[in-house]
């Protein structure tokens, strides 16, 4: 991850939480801005985030970290392209919520890097 700092963001209530395809939006009560938690590739017709949990009922809860989970690389036997996903469990004090973030390569293999910024 590279941006800001997720231990800056550890502690503080959870305002308002959206999921998009591109990115996580997050705001809390005592910080300015709201902070995006997206996929830092730079292609970002190949690049999409995925969930399957219910974001909005973490409203209200303490952001406690995130971890990243290992990447899955698949790689069809009729295409030269490979497809990863990592995962990224959001802590928080009422519990955790995964975000899948996929990336379709083009005959490469990369981490999927996970940028957090500020808006």
């Amino acid at each position: 991850m590279d941006g800001i700092e997720v231990s800056t963001l550890v502690g503080h209530k959870i305002k308002t939480i959206l999921f998009k395809r591109e990115r996580l939006e997050v705001a809390f009560d005592d910080l300015e801005g709201i902070f995006y938690f997206e996929n830092g590739s730079v292609d970002s017709e190949a690049a999409f985030m995925t969930t399957d949990d219910d974001i909005e009922s973490f409203t209200g809860s303490v952001f406690l970290g995130v971890e990243l989970a290992g990447i899955t690389v698949s790689e069809p036997i009729e295409s030269p392209s490979s497809y990863e996903i990592q995962f990224l469990k959001f802590n928080t004090s009422i519990g955790t919520f995964t975000i899948e973030s996929h990336d379709k390569l083009s005959g490469f293999y990369g981490e999927i890097i996970l940028h957090i910024s500020q808006h």
